[in-house]
């Protein structure tokens, strides 16, 4: 396959024969006045490049058929947060009617060969999808599944949730980061020191992926030049970052006797989130560590500037040395001020190994956390009086844009006056005396010993924006949760939570109930038992995906000179409903199918919307459980059926019944109302994994096929289909459900009149006492087309209603 884009030219080379290799879901967007989206989701760590292609056609035959098309979209898609990649054409115009035929291909990391062609990439290529353009849509229109969230991140979009910032120190990142290259004059807690970046023998670096800020003495590195930092000069012009770039020593204001490092954020501003900083902090007198919120724009000086800083870290909290430290200051005053929780930490410990700090910003309140447990909780609106006296406007500079800065620094007035070291040495120096930096640098004799490990060293940086993560109570409703119909049993969920993912990494067994039963009650009656085989599973995962097989019972019998037609089944032992045993009696016989099937017992929720990626069963009669099963179980027969919501209408899905037209319970009354409808060529879905999806709401129900909507219909409508049924049907569609998946074989599902593509009519007719034998010898048409019985199912999830 060639594709070209601009002046690169690139040949893809698809491995594993085109199969999905990746967890993959892809979204389109058709634009107005032109524009194409696709909004693309993959677990490709490993790979810095995705490409997009797709062909255009005018009608859903021509996509088909390989009729003519209309032109190309291709190109390389850009990484975004969270496993995001977004490819965007600016210039194609489609129209409401366009069919887009679309892959993605995910090359290895580099090309294994150069043709007179271009480049060769080995890789593998997602298969292609079918995209109907059923409206032009706006631009602005936020992401697909982008929860709505307060955080803002100066000049792009996020949504609720998001890594809006990630930096784990692989590399020292200066298209990220600016290194600080000034004597801060301006700071607010007057510090003793300069930030340098060093060349010779840099003070910031990465090693290890871990970040090192180390503090340095500025006379040790004056010495070359036999100057000191009493009578010798600063010149950090070349390089500088900010406006105080050169100072000369002067009687009692020797230079800074510190030579520290800074990174700020600068590309990156956001306002209101979480912020997550693994560190190590520094051990040593005097020293303390930066893990700052700093105002985008800075409006104010002294204590007012103080103020408008968010500290990631509260250091009275978290200094060696200091245990008693209890000094004042601005957060100190105000932030510690009003209503909070206090944990007393053994500061010691702290700087002997790496915690994590953490933030939360919100318009209400700040919180900080260390390794998870809170030790401040801050009202805003109690802080906001107790800044009256710096500045009228404190609250509503919270709300402003803010960088990230890290660093060390020494001295100043972070320390009262009052305080005394561990050691029992006292502070050397007065604030807002004129010669303290010098006494500071007089007393070195005594802090020097004690800076025995005086680096910052930093594992990761994080900001996500405000979703729903609490630092509080997990079992308390999350900050800024926005209300929905959606109901978990046993918990609070919000809107848009994802209430239940499975990406069948593992069995988890404490997610579903593998079923062992015979199911005498089932309301369609399939010629099935549910067992969980051991010696050879029938449900197991695999390379990621769920698998559930569908075995002929009287294979398995065979070793025990036993038949379904004469012989028994005890399910006894780890039996999970109550028809654990069967004993074939005439034309009643066993089971002859078994099959497998989980069931959500520990999850239970009412409205959501449901998504199961799976690859469907191929076989005549056979057909995948991709079901909602009440919670508790009220009906039995027809009744029972009307109680059971389907994410998949089966008579759209199931292979070999192109006519598959039958009348049942879901067919009759669902598809019954007012709805949509797309005619799907059942053979292609299950030669491939496709998204079912199903929005639960009180008033509706819509059924979806790779976000293609095939069925809406108004449960009013369906009320009155089932007088005769229940009369209290529509109270039943508010109970608690649990997830169920499986493969059936045979039933009353399939309607008498049916006849499968090959011509074979149905061997049994619904009711009779004999459908399970007359099935079960009719077997030499009907198992030949078991070319890929198996049920698969890439992932599960659950959404709340927003």
């Amino acid at each position: 396959m060639m594709i070209k884009s601009g002046l690169l030219c690139l040949m893809l080379v698809a491995l594993a024969a085109c199969q999905n290799v990746y967890n993959v879901t892809i979204t389109l967007r058709a634009l107005r006045p032109r524009g194409f989206r696709a909004y693309i989701t993959v677990d490709a760590r490993n790979t810095n490049l995705l490409y997009f292609y797709a062909t255009t056609y005018n009608n859903m035959q021509d996509a088909l058929n390989f009729g003519p098309d209309k032109g190309q979209i291709e190109g390389a898609a850009v990484r975004q947060p969270n496993g995001r990649w977004l490819f965007e054409d600016y210039f194609v115009a489609l129209t409401v009617g366009t069919v887009v035929k679309y892959g993605i291909f995910i090359p290895e990391q580099l090309p294994n060969a150069a043709g007179d062609d271009g480049l060769m990439f080995n890789g593998p290529r997602v298969d292609y999808k079918l995209f109907y353009v059923a409206a032009l849509e706006d631009p602005s229109a936020p992401f697909p599944y982008c929860l709505p969230t307060i955080t803002k991140v100066r000049g792009r979009q996020v949504c609720a949730g998001d890594v809006i910032f990630e930096d784990n120190f692989d590399t020292l990142r200066e298209d990220v980061w600016q290194i600080e290259q000034y004597i801060p004059t301006d700071h607010p807690e007057y510090p003793f020191v300069s930030y340098q970046r060093l060349r010779s023998d840099p003070n910031v670096f990465v090693e290890n992926g871990n970040l090192h800020i180390v503090p340095k003495l500025q006379d040790a590195l004056m010495s070359d030049h036999n100057q000191s930092i009493e009578t010798g000069s600063l010149d950090l012009t070349d390089g500088c970052t900010r406006s105080e770039c050169s100072k000369v020593a002067f009687g009692p204001n020797i230079l800074p006797p510190i030579v520290s490092g800074r990174l700020t954020s600068i590309p990156f501003a956001f306002t209101y989130g979480f912020v997550f900083i693994r560190a190590k902090i520094p051990r040593g007198d005097w020293l303390y560590p930066e893990l700052l919120l700093v105002p985008l724009f800075k409006k104010f000086i002294g204590e007012k500037a103080l103020a408008s800083i968010l500290k990631v870290a509260r250091i009275s909290d978290v200094l060696s040395g200091f245990k008693n430290f209890k000094g004042w200051n601005a957060d100190e005053r105000c932030i510690n001020g009003g209503p909070h929780t206090s944990t007393q930490a053994a500061r010691e410990e702290r700087s002997g190994q790496f915690h994590e700090f953490a933030l939360l910003w919100r318009p209400d309140l700040i919180k900080l956390s260390l390794d998870d447990v809170i030790y401040m909780d801050s009202n805003v609106w109690w802080a906001d009086p107790c800044y009256k006296d710096i500045q009228s406007d404190f609250q509503s500079s919270l709300q402003d844009y803010r960088h990230l800065s890290l660093g060390v620094a020494a001295g100043g007035s972070l320390f009262p006056d009052s305080i005394v070291t561990d050691a029992g040495h006292a502070k050397p120096w007065r604030n807002g005396d004129a010669k303290a930096s010098l006494k500071f640098w007089q007393n070195k004799t005594l802090w020097l010993p004690t800076w025995t490990a005086p680096s910052l060293v930093i594992d990761y940086v994080k900001v996500v924006a405000l979703g729903y993560r609490s630092l509080v109570d997990p079992s308390a409703p999350p900050p800024y949760c926005k209300n929905t119909v959606t109901k978990v049993r046993g918990r609070h969920v919000c809107a848009g939570d994802v209430v239940f993912e499975d990406n069948f990494d593992t069995l988890q067994e404490s997610q579903w109930q593998i079923e062992h039963y015979i199911p005498t009650d089932h309301p369609e009656y399939p010629f099935v038992s549910y067992q969980r085989l051991t010696s050879e599973p029938n449900v197991f995962v695999e390379n990621g995906k769920l698998h559930i097989v569908p075995k002929l019972q009287d294979e398995l019998m065979s070793d025990h000179n036993l038949a379904i037609e004469t012989g028994s089944l005890d399910l006894t032992d780890g039996c999970t409903r109550n028809e654990c045993s069967k004993v074939a009696f005439g034309s009643d016989i066993l089971p002859p199918i078994v099959s497998g099937r989980l069931t959500s017992i520990p999850f239970a929720f009412t409205y959501g919307v449901v998504y199961i990626r799976a690859k469907i069963p191929r076989g005549d009669w056979l057909y995948p459980e991709l079901l909602l099963v009440p919670l508790f179980k009220k009906f039995v027969g027809e009744k029972a059926l009307a109680s059971i919501l389907k994410v998949v209408r089966i008579s759209d899905v199931v292979a070999g019944f192109k006519d598959f037209t039958g009348w049942n319970v879901d067919q009759r009354c669902y598809g019954g109302g007012p709805h949509k409808t797309t005619e799907f060529v059942r053979d292609e879905l299950s030669d491939d994994f496709h998204e079912f999806s199903l929005r639960w709401t009180p008033d509706a129900i819509k059924l979806f096929v790779d976000n293609t909507m095939y069925m809406d219909s108004n449960v009013w409508w369906a009320d009155p289909c089932y007088k005769d049924i229940e009369s209290d049907f529509r109270s039943s569609l508010r109970d608690y459900r649990h997830l169920s998946l499986g493969v059936a074989a045979g039933g009353s599902l399939f309607p008498d009149s049916i006849v499968t593509d090959a011509g074979h009519a149905k061997p049994w007719r619904n009711g009779d006492a004999k459908a399970s034998l007359k099935f079960w010898q009719n077997k030499t048409l009907w198992l030949p087309t078991w070319t890929a019985p198996s049920l698969l199912i890439d992932y599960v999830k659950v959404v709340a209603l927003e």
